[in-house]
């Protein structure tokens, strides 16, 4: 298992901090369909940011590489989106992201959307050529609510 921090197409590009949630807008929307009240999370918090190597936050902002969290992690999610859709605008009669899927390290694939370049990355010391078969999974305090969805163009 690898920390997303340890991914890079060129190995000593410098880390850089990466804000899921940079767009106020999805915030709001984020926020509403997770059971919290708008304001409740800022973009920069711990659970919507991380450190990643400048190269990999271009690829992931292009939508070449996505982070896809687990099957049963997904259809936590949708669930709770849905049953948060259903219910009132109340903040009490809808449920908060983290009794269904509380604040830890997610395991996460790290997958090539499009790789026009086909290039190697390198998971620490490791080289994985394309079509990155046996790309180990990836561990990150980015919560599934907020990490991949604003960079899955797919």
């Amino acid at each position: 298992m690898a920390q997303l921090c340890d991914i890079t197409i060129e190995p000593g590009c410098s880390l850089e901090s990466f804000y899921f949630l940079e767009d106020e807008l999805e915030l709001d929307g984020t926020e509403y369909h997770m059971g919290m009240s708008r304001g409740d999370i800022s973009n920069y918090s711990s659970i919507t940011t991380t450190k990643l190597h400048r190269d990999m936050i271009q690829l992931i902002r292009s939508g070449s590489w996505a982070l896809l969290p687990s099957l049963d992690t997904l259809r936590k999610i949708r669930d709770l989106f849905a049953y948060n859709n259903k219910t009132s605008t109340s903040t009490v009669a809808r449920k908060l992201f983290t009794a269904t899927l509380p604040q830890k390290e997610y395991e996460y694939e790290f997958l090539p959307v499009c790789s026009p370049a086909k290039l190697p990355i390198y998971v620490g010391k490791a080289r994985h050529d394309y079509p990155y078969r046996n790309f180990p999974r990836v561990k990150t305090t980015i919560h599934p609510c907020f990490g991949p969805w604003p960079h899955l163009h797919i």
